[in-house]
């Protein structure tokens, strides 16, 4: 299981996503690059059951998510 992240018109930004239970710790992160297209894969099937959150940060503006795994 996967979980794909794909942005537009980006460039000349710093782009990083971060995973995080519902305790607020962090499971995952990544910088994820600064192209005008970017199409990252993060790789969930390792993860147990449960409730997370991904934040995606382009520049300074911040998109959270939230993601149940079953």
């Amino acid at each position: 299981e996967s979980i794909n992240v794909w942005l537009v018109n980006v460039s000349n930004l710093n782009v990083s996503a971060t995973i995080t239970n519902m305790f607020g710790q962090i499971i995952k992160t990544e910088n994820i690059g600064n192209d005008n297209l970017i199409r990252s894969s993060f790789n969930v099937a390792d993860l147990p059951k449960g409730l997370y959150f991904m934040n995606v940060k382009v520049g300074e503006t911040n998109s959270i998510k939230k993601i149940v795994i079953e």
